[in-house]
This record gives C-alpha cells, structure tokens and sequence, in this order.
C-alpha cells in the first residue's frame, strides 16, 4: 500500500463525508466505494459505507463492510450521525445554504418554496422564512363576482413587488403546478403562493362550503397539502361523495357541492361531472 493510494483513500472519504452532510447519499456511497478501492484497510470508510448500506436495507453488503470494518452496526450508524452532524462553520453553510434560483417560483428541495418579486407574484407571508433582495408587500384583496372585497380569513396572501425573492417554507408540503391555459379551483388555505398573468377570482363551495379561489391562465401555482395530497379523475356520468374537509380542489369539468348534516352543517359533499378531485388523506 502506497501513500498515495492511502493519502487518495482520504480525500475521498472526506468528499463522502462532506455528501453526507449535504444528503446526497448515492454519491457518498460512491465515494466510499472508490476509497476502499484505493485503501482496503480504510476502516472509517468501511464503516460509513457499513451504515449507508443499512439505511437502504442492503443486509448483505452491510455485513460485508462491517466485518471489513471490525465494528458493530451501533457504531457503523453513529459513525453515520456524527458525519451528519460535526462539521465546521463553512460545511455547516454549505450544508444547509438556501439555494439560489433565478427564474419563475419553485421548490427547494423538499421544503422551501422560492418565490421572484414582481407585479404577479402572490404568497402567504405567514410561512415566509427570508425576504431578499429589495421586497415590498402589499395585501391581496379578494374578487368576487367582479368586486374588490377585503382580505380576510383564508384568504391572507400579498402581492410581491420590487425587486429579489421570498423564501417561504409552508407547514406540510407544497407541489408547485403549471397552468397553461388552463383553469383550477383550489381551498384558499391550500394556495401558498402563485406567478403569472393569472386570473383569480374568490368564492364558495355551493351549500356553504369552504372558501376556494378559481386561478385561471398561464402560471405557477404552489399547492400546500394538509396531509397526502390525492388525485381521483372521473368520467363523464360518474359521481363521488366525500367528508368536506378532506376536499384541496378540482379541476375539470366537476361541479361540487356541500351536503348539509342534520344540524345544518356542511359535513359532506358531492361531485358530479367529468374531471380531477384533489383529496388529501392523512399524512403516512
């Protein structure tokens, strides 16, 4: 064994380790592989590689990796966290940076949802996390039926003018969709943010539903899900019947309406037409 391949061994656990950090696990692992090529009596890269074999069920080459190791699996998954977590200031930002994005609205990573300033930008500021670049809000009152009304409950977005971006990050998850000419009713508590020359238009569910927005046009449109956002199209002549909280919106040629319980109070409601219910389910 040389001290090159050694010395090669260790930059490229280090590249792993940084991986890690930064959740890109497939390229760690294959950083670990190169190294133990490089080094077989790389331990520390053995171990890891041990771990992230467990953590995608992979028995047989964690047990592999282990032996080659000489540790257990409790010591192969802390060697794991401690990657996760021990780092200094610079990995720490690099880890965690918010990425940039130029462009129209959308998702970074999982969580967090850029959204540019302009004249049709939309958000909900209760979820926003950063404001950058020179931003400047202004409410979004509600239309309907051709009139302004004031914002109020559901309805709490803000127009986002200047220059620069918000980053929100929405309790749940959002889905970010593209209308092209199209047209969607979504619960106005399910619209995070939306972009684009895109009409809008306030209302109600039918029999005293929730509130909804009817978003028309071309744009970009963050949907946020209290649980499992679920989708089930219907044909023309077929009907569905659904607890009225669990509607997020539909689109389509589907007319919707509450049902009344005895005491009057909209618990139900029914779907007739042709097109797509939005659902959500309980989070897994």
């Amino acid at each position: 064994m040389t001290a090159e391949s050694t010395g090669g061994a260790r930059a490229l656990l280090r590249q792993a380790v940084g991986a890690v950090r930064r959740g890109r696990l497939d390229s760690a692992r294959e950083a670990l592989e190169r190294a133990v090529e490089e080094d077989p009596a790389c331990r520390e890269a053995f171990a890891l590689l041990a771990a992230l074999h467990l953590e995608r069920g992979d028995g047989g080459l964690a047990r592999a990796a282990l032996e080659e190791a000489g540790v257990d699996e409790t010591a192969a998954r802390r060697a794991l966290d401690e990657a996760r977590s021990v780092m200094s200031p610079d990995e720490l930002a690099e880890a965690r940076e918010i990425g940039r994005c130029d462009g129209p609205m959308r998702l970074i990573g999982e969580r967090l949802l850029s959204v540019p300033a302009g004249p049709t930008s939309h958000a909900r500021l209760g979820a926003v996390l950063v404001y950058e670049g020179s931003v400047i809000c202004e409410a979004a009152p509600r239309r309907r039926r051709g009139q302004v009304e004031p914002a109020a409950g559901d309805w709490t977005l803000y127009r986002i003018g200047g220059s620069g971006r918000v980053v929100l990050a929405p309790a749940g998850r959002s889905i970010v969709i593209e209308l092209r000419d199209e047209d969607v009713f979504l619960r106005e508590r399910a619209v995070d943010a939306f972009e684009g020359p895109l009409v809008f238009e306030n209302g109600r569910v039918p029999g005293g539903g929730p509130r909804v927005v009817h978003l028309a046009g071309r744009g970009r449109v963050a949907v946020r899900s209290h649980g499992r956002l679920c989708a089930l199209r219907l044909a023309a002549g077929e009907r569905a019947q659904f607890p009225v909280e669990s509607l997020e919106g539909f689109f389509g040629g589907l007319f919707v309406r509450a049902i009344p319980d005895p005491n009057g109070e909209p618990a139900t409601a029914l779907c007739e037409g042709e097109g797509t219910l939005l659902l959500h389910a309980p989070p897994d």
